[in-house]
Parts: structure tokens; C-alpha cells; sequence
């Protein structure tokens, strides 16, 4: 039968782009000994191989790959949730809140808690929810990949979880509910 041609490159690029995380959650998992890491770089790595298969149109063994990362996920998500309290908990004392805001500041957790500090984190979330399906888009754009069924099916929801976790993470910090943000 076979993929169209865009549709190749597109899961050619995102099953190396996994790999490309795969690698630098190794070795965050290595510098930080914290072995949750290696469950994120587990993840990618999955995820890269089902870019392959699809790719070799091995569906399948895609389903079973899908189904053993939803277990792994259901399993692993308290874990998730103890990590990501953990990150928020111990970056917000290294955050100066009254420096400027800065571009860099969008895509580090020290700068979501900036951010949430002085918009708020309702939005916040909301910023960082349409960044996603903005750059989703785009790039799907860039791979002739976008229709209404493709936006429905696939970008809304892969920017729902990422976009919960961030909202989460900043909704626990303590000193952000607290307004204690200057000390």
C-alpha cells in the first residue's frame, strides 16, 4: 500500500527526534542518578519505535508497542506526579522573580514559575497550551500534514497531557499559591 511520501518523513523525523531524547534523558537519568529519568528515555525510545514501524507498516506490533507504553504509563504515573512535585518544589527557591522576563524564560521551569507568578497560572497554562498546538501546527504545516480530522485527532490531544502536567506543577507550588515569591 504504502505511506505518502510526507507522511514517511514526517515519522522519519519524529522517530529520530525520540531517539534524540532518548539520548538526553540516558544521560540526564546518568548526571542526576535519578532513575526516573531513564523511565522518560524508556518512553522516547518507544515512541521512536513507533515511528518506525508505522513507517515499515508494521501495525500490530504498533498497537502492542502503544498498549505496553499506556501500561507503563498507568503504572508509572504516581511516580510522574511524586517527580514532577519534587522539580517544581526544589526549583522555585532558585528563581528570581523580580528579574526581567526573557525569551528563554517560555522554555525552562524556571521560567514557568516567573511567568506564573506574574500572569498567573490559569494563564499561563493556557499560554503554553496554544504554544504547543501553534508549533504543532506549524511543523505539521511545514510536512503538508494539516487537515481538520489530522488537528482533531492528533494535536489537540498530544498538547492536553503536557499542558495538565505544567498546570499541575505549577498549581502545587507552594510559594506561588502562598504570593511568597520575593524572599
Amino acid at each position: 500500500m504504502g505511506l505518502p511520501e510526507t507522511m514517511s518523513g514526517f515519522l522519519l523525523f519524529s522517530a529520530f527526534l525520540f531517539l534524540i531524547m532518548t539520548v538526553g534523558g540516558v544521560i540526564r537519568a546518568y548526571r542526576e542518578k535519578e532513575r526516573f529519568f531513564y523511565l522518560s528515555a524508556t518512553m522516547a525510545f518507544l515512541m521512536s519505535l513507533v515511528g518506525f514501524l508505522i513507517f515499515l507498516e508494521q501495525i500490530l506490533l504498533t498497537i502492542l508497542v502503544f498498549a505496553f507504553m499506556g501500561v507503563l504509563t498507568l503504572v508509572t504515573w504516581p511516580k510522574l506526579i511524586r517527580q514532577l512535585d519534587r522539580m517544581y518544589a526544589a526549583t522555585i527557591h532558585e528563581v528570581d522573580f523580580s528579574a526581567p522576563l526573557r525569551m528563554r524564560d517560555f522554555f525552562t521551569t524556571k521560567g514557568q514559575l516567573k511567568i506564573a507568578s506574574r500572569w498567573g497560572v490559569r494563564k499561563t497554562t493556557l499560554l503554553y497550551w496554544l504554544f504547543l498546538v501553534a508549533l504543532t501546527l506549524f511543523i505539521a504545516s511545514l510536512l503538508n500534514f494539516v487537515s481538520m480530522d489530522r488537528i482533531l485527532v492528533y494535536v489537540i490531544p498530544t498538547s492536553i497531557l503536557p499542558t495538565y502536567l505544567l498546570y499541575r506543577g505549577l498549581s502545587k507550588s507552594p510559594r506561588l499559591l502562598e504570593g511568597d515569591l520575593n524572599e
